[in-house]
């Protein structure tokens, strides 16, 4: 679930980022050709002219925000699964439950040959093999780890996608300034 929620607001903050540099962009460029033909233009025009520009700013600062905020949230989630991973499913043994695991809890950790994901309702056919009971908690908890690692893995892959599109945002928010002052 956490893997599944962040790389959809990936896909939705992308659109967004992209749609509004674009804006900010056109802003920019704007601002070069008014510095010259604002004279014949009434006061009503030049307002509208300013509350544009300023309301361009105010959305890319704020997306730049959300993105920060919500950077920090993923990067949260996965510290947070690298946790699960410890306090839960330690090899070492440091779990605080002493439950065994059921067998569909163990086949729901199986993967498949040909896949690298989960896969309900198949028998661990991995190069791991149990043959006592007690070692299906072993490759249960081996299972959760891996999935654990992978989870936290592409997190952190989303947290550096994140802090790109941060880095454009700031450079728009800047760049506008810039030739605002200019």
């Amino acid at each position: 679930m956490p893997g599944i929620f962040a790389e959809l607001e990936l896909l939705r903050y992308t659109r967004q980022v992209s749609s509004k540099i674009v804006d900010v962009e056109s802003k920019i460029f704007a601002l070069d050709f008014e510095s010259v033909g604002t004279e014949g233009l009434s006061r009503e025009e030049l307002e509208k002219r300013h509350e544009e520009k300023r309301n361009t700013w105010l959305d890319m600062t704020y997306l730049r925000n959300s993105l920060i905020t919500t950077n920090v949230q993923n990067e949260k989630m996965s510290k947070h699964a690298v946790d699960v991973g410890k306090e839960f499913y330690d090899p070492v043994g440091h779990r605080t439950d002493s439950r065994r695991f059921s067998e569909s809890e163990i086949k729901l950790a199986a993967r498949s040959e040909t896949s690298d994901t989960l896969v309900v309702d198949q028998i661990c056919s991995s190069p791991i093999e149990y043959t006592q009971p007690g070692d299906s908690d072993t490759i249960f908890s081996q299972r959760m780890r891996q999935v654990g690692k992978k989870i936290e893995l592409r997190l952190n892959t989303i947290c550096e996608e994140y802090d790109a599109k941060i880095r454009d945002c700031t450079m728009r928010v800047d760049g506008m300034a810039m030739a605002t002052q200019w």
